[in-house]
């Protein structure tokens, strides 16, 4: 067996592996997701985990037919994306100045609908970066 096979059969049983722990759709439809997604966001907002007000999460939370991926495959935008992480673009803010925005494709073919991929992004602020190494310093010494 060549390197390229066993490189090839080692990524196999790591995305067989990937699969096997990815949860069963609990949803039927793009639609459905979204409104779990923005009942949990709503939630955070009113609990004061979240610094974004509800009337900017249902703006910032956005349905769309995916132009690449054909027919019955929708996205749901948390923000927009945000490849240079510009802090003006919107995004979702929690209270401690951290803020993310993310991506998820379904397919809605087969039934109940499948998530085809996600992004997920957060960002911390300048500001919290020594209390994070202080942390790590901590686990290191244990």
């Amino acid at each position: 067996m060549s390197d390229r096979d066993i490189w090839q059969e080692y990524c196999d049983k790591i995305q067989a592996r990937t699969w096997e722990a990815v949860p069963s759709s609990r949803f039927k439809t793009a639609q459905q997701l979204r409104g779990q997604i923005l009942k949990c966001l709503t939630q955070a907002s009113d609990e004061g985990i979240l610094a974004t007000k509800l009337h900017e999460i249902h703006g910032l939370l956005k349905l769309a037919e995916s132009i690449q991926d054909g027919a019955n495959v929708y996205e749901i935008l948390g923000g927009q994306r945000n490849f240079n992480r510009n802090k003006e673009i919107p995004h979702f803010e929690r209270v401690d100045g951290c803020w993310f925005d993310f991506a998820i494709s379904i397919d809605q073919e087969p039934k109940p609908a499948e998530i085809l991929g996600f992004n997920f992004e957060i960002r911390f602020p300048d500001t919290l970066i020594p209390i994070l190494d202080e942390c790590a310093l901590q686990i290191s010494l244990y």
